[in-house]
């Protein structure tokens, strides 16, 4: 007992020697390269509020990023990515260091590795600040000297960009690359529109989420009023008997509609006359309304330089056309191409199940190759037969009974599955003129209890199931996707 007491402690010391010795002292030697690696130590100046750039400074205001220049939002996604572009910079040698605040290298040695400012930034913190000049590039290697300025000393180092290398490049190539260091004075010198946030949705929540959407209602000029409750999970108007929801409409929808973006932002002090009103949303988001309206046109001022007095300036106002938002969060407004408007012009029938066999309740058609499936097919000729879609990855359709005339075409039933899985544009129920166009159908296939019923009338292919009384429309036109004739199904 004492013997393993003995060789426990001797294994227990060993655990801890090898912890201190290996572990933390990896993790010490690590820790003193990132720091010998790193540009500068802004411990003692508190928290960081913004960066000012060559031709815009970003700095944080209650609690949110603006360029300061035009008090527009910050897209914080943009600006982490530029402020993690720039902490890829690290020391790869000192090349002057000048203890104390302002102090630097002569003159004429700092214009050998720094011959001026035009890319400088500066690191803005609450109790200081810390300008980065970046210098020449050497023309042996990617490495390009860059000048530091903290409180407590200004260096000249040489600096590497550390980020990993995207571009196809030979070996050579690699050990030259100018393109990082191109890079980067293209970053220093980024327009302030390049930073503003133009999402629609900006001052409803510092990151929207989905999932904190409760309902949304849409009226515009196309469709009937539209309500979408999250809670519930239901649409008004609801589906048609026997149409199934699309779950993932819902989540798809929300993440759409909370990604809205401007392609500009006009500053609702300028902006005049709001016309045209073709839309208009109500979003209930965290216990908050918020409301948004679409309109087609507006008219903008701006100043130019009276030609009669440079020192003075005219208002000249010019009228818009497009797609703008307003919202009741802003003054602001938000111009969106056609695409982004579009979202504001869904309608129920998005949300609803516009493919015949997923709103079987009975008996489901899948074709995944988990199971064998049997149907039939019949055309208005007598032409018919009674078909299987073996088990299996690769899809085929064979006969049910043996030593049939008919020879099943597989690529026609390929096709003709291929559109059926297709959504169509929009699902209702058959009515009595629906029930009239039965006996026109060019092919009824049979599925359990199911006659799907297929028809094309007046450009439209309608897929019927009278089961079900669910009609599907496909806007066709005069090309069929799929084919029409016994023959082109049933071989000899």
């Amino acid at each position: 007992m004492k013997k393993t007491l003995i060789l426990l402690f001797v294994a227990i010391g060993l655990g801890v020697f090898t912890y201190y010795h290996e572990e933390l002292g990896t993790e010490r030697k690590l820790a003193k390269e990132k720091k010998q690696k790193a540009l500068f130590d802004a411990a003692d100046l508190g928290g960081f509020v913004g960066v000012k750039f060559p031709k815009l400074t970003i700095k944080k205001i209650d609690n949110r990023f603006r360029v300061l220049e035009t008090n527009q939002l910050v897209d914080e996604r943009k600006f982490q990515g530029v402020l993690d572009q720039l902490g890829q910079l690290q020391v790869k040698k000192i090349v002057e260091n000048t203890n104390g605040s302002g102090g630097q290298a002569p003159k004429l040695e700092r214009q050998l590795f720094i011959p001026d400012d035009t890319h400088q930034f500066i690191f803005l913190f609450e109790k200081g600040e810390i300008p980065v000049t970046l210098g020449k590039k050497l023309e042996y290697d990617q490495a390009f000297y860059i000048e530091i300025k903290s409180p407590k000393e200004t260096k000249i180092v040489l600096a590497v960009d550390a980020s990993p290398e995207t571009r196809p490049m030979t070996e050579r190539d690699h050990e030259l690359n100018p393109y990082k260091y191109k890079d980067l004075i293209t970053t220093i010198h980024l327009m302030p529109s390049f930073y503003y946030d133009n999402h629609v949705w900006r001052s409803l929540d510092h990151y929207p989420h989905p999932k904190r959407i409760e309902s949304v209602s849409i009226e515009n000029n196309r469709n009937i009023k539209m309500l979408i409750d999250y809670k519930q999970g239901t649409i008004s108007p609801s589906p048609p008997a026997g149409v199934q929801l699309l779950a993932e409409a819902f989540p798809d929808f929300a993440k759409a509609l909370l990604q809205m973006e401007g392609g500009r932002v006009i500053d609702g002090e300028l902006a005049k006359d709001i016309e045209g009103q073709i839309a208009r949303l109500e979003l209930q988001y965290q216990g908050k309304l918020a409301t948004l309206q679409l309109f087609r046109k507006v008219k903008v001022q701006r100043k130019i330089p009276d030609p009669k007095n440079p020192l003075k300036f005219k208002i000249v106002t010019d009228q818009l056309d497009g797609h703008f938002i307003k919202t009741n969060l802003e003054k602001d407004l938000f111009e969106v191409s056609s695409s982004q408007a579009k979202i504001l012009f869904s309608s129920a029938q998005e949300f609803y199940e516009k493919r015949i066999y997923k709103n079987f309740a009975d008996q489901t058609l899948t074709l995944d190759g988990d199971r064998e499936e049997k149907f039939g097919i019949s055309f208005p000729g007598g032409e018919k037969a009674d078909l299987v879609i073996p088990r299996g990855d690769d899809f085929q359709v064979v006969m049910a009974q043996e030593n049939s005339k008919y020879h099943p075409q597989n690529k026609t039933f390929s096709e003709l599955f291929s559109f059926l899985f297709t959504p169509g544009e929009r699902v209702s129920s058959i009515d009595k003129e629906d029930l009239g166009l039965l006996n026109k159908a060019f092919m009824v296939l049979h599925h359990g209890n199911h006659l799907i019923h297929l028809i094309y009338n007046e450009r439209e292919l309608l897929v019927m199931d009278p089961l079900n009384k669910i009609k599907i429309n496909y806007y066709v036109g005069s090309d069929l996707p799929v084919a029409t004739e016994a023959s082109a199904y049933l071989g000899p």
